[in-house]
């Protein structure tokens, strides 16, 4: 068994998964001031990736803001794909906090965190589905019986093994009248005797 082989991710649990990503240069910016027209709305965007979002300044210019709090908002990257192709599946997106130039900041509102996982998945996933066993082929000295398994949606859809868990997937032949068949039997003649 070779334990450094990439393997299908939805082999693996995604709730253990290593980060993918990880926050940089944490260290505070100077302070910038800038200055907006006199649109209470300010659109910016996420340098390099075009996310758009949306600050919206205070309206009391007597409110006491520290430089590395205001504008300071949560950004979202787009939702990574689904560790599943049907339901309990989970995505990932990245979260970040930045000040309105783009730039990372160490402080943002907690209770407004957008989430960074959600669960995923279109359907139900696909089981494996079984019929009955076969009539053995041998009545005595170890025959075999089959069934019938299938991947399948709970609808009835049948799909190729590969959509299935196959690891999970049941036996569909198994070993059945294992017992000795009896030795042959016939007549055997002693020679007369007197009574």
């Amino acid at each position: 068994m070779n334990y450094h082989q990439p393997i299908d991710e939805n082999y693996c649990d995604p709730e253990v998964r290593p980060l993918m990503e990880q926050e940089c240069s944490l260290a505070a910016c100077p302070t910038a001031h800038s200055h907006f027209p006199s649109s209470p709305v300010q659109p910016s965007y996420y340098l390099g990736t075009n996310l758009p979002l949306t600050h919206k300044l205070e309206d009391n210019e007597n409110q006491v803001v520290h430089p590395s709090v205001r504008g300071n908002q949560w950004r979202t990257g787009p939702w990574g794909s689904c560790s599943s192709s049907c339901s309990g599946g989970l995505q990932r997106r990245a979260v970040v906090c930045q000040d309105e130039n783009g730039q990372s900041a160490s402080y943002c509102d907690a209770a407004s965190k957008p989430p960074e996982l959600q669960h995923c998945g279109p359907g139900p996933c696909p089981q494996w589905n079984y019929g009955n066993w076969g009539e053995c082929s041998q009545t005595c000295g170890g025959g075999i019986k089959s069934r019938l398994v299938i991947c399948q949606f709970p609808n009835g859809q049948i799909l190729e093994d590969h959509n299935c868990e196959i690891v999970n997937k049941p036996p569909s032949v198994i070993q059945c009248h294992m017992h000795a068949c009896p030795a042959d039997v016939s007549w055997h003649q002693e020679p007369w005797t007197s009574v």
